[in-house]
């Protein structure tokens, strides 16, 4: 989850919080995020 985070990161300083490879990376992180809200194992 971590390395997710820091793609994130670097994909908003080089491409913008709106365009859509942005996107993509943060709706990943937001899947990941909720399946250990729910107690699933998060890799």
């Amino acid at each position: 989850m971590e390395q997710l985070k820091e793609k994130l990161y670097k994909y908003m300083e080089l491409y913008g919080n709106l365009d859509s490879r942005t996107v993509e990376v943060s709706q990943e992180l937001d899947k990941l995020i909720v399946k250990k809200m729910k107690g699933e194992k998060v890799i």
